[in-house]
């Protein structure tokens, strides 16, 4: 059975403060839904998406932290050819613990390649060589819009 609503709490603007609110009194999920007469999704919803955020924000955001602007490390070569990044490098390019990474040998350097890193790297390529020059997907539109007039006209 939940608890009576605290009067400061009642005087919330939103479902979703009042969630928050009962949460840091230490109510559980069920009883806020049934306090606040809301289906049990809302408030896990709720409160799942503002842990969500607190996540984020402790981890600093992709591009924050220059990769340039590390300093070098030395690691040494594992059993098994196992190697250890450290930590800032691994925030500084967003790579998280069980995500793939891509790794070839250019020159005589070992390069790290994260697939957001390649991808980003693939669109500059594509973007770059195609500045200035017609949409394609706009060239698509307009061939079929000409071919359907045509059928039109036919008619």
């Amino acid at each position: 059975m939940p608890r009576a609503i605290l009067k400061p709490i009642a005087d919330l603007p939103t479902k979703s403060a009042k969630i928050r609110a009962l949460d840091l009194e230490g109510w559980s999920r069920s009883d806020i839904a049934e306090a606040l007469g809301i289906r049990y999704q809302h408030v896990r919803n709720v409160l799942v998406q503002d842990a969500e955020k607190a996540r984020r924000a402790q981890k600093p955001a992709r591009g924050l932290v220059e990769a340039a602007a590390l300093e070098p490390a030395k690691t040494t070569v594992g059993p098994g050819g196992r190697i250890v990044i450290p930590a800032a490098m691994r925030a500084a390019l967003s790579m998280e613990e069980g995500r793939e990474i891509s790794l070839r040998v250019v020159g005589d350097e070992l390069r790290i390649v994260t697939p957001l890193a390649a991808a980003r790297r693939i669109r500059d390529m594509v973007r770059s060589r195609t500045l200035g020059t017609p949409s394609m997907a706009d060239e698509l539109i307009a061939e079929r819009r000409q071919e359907a007039g045509g059928r039109a006209d036919e008619r």
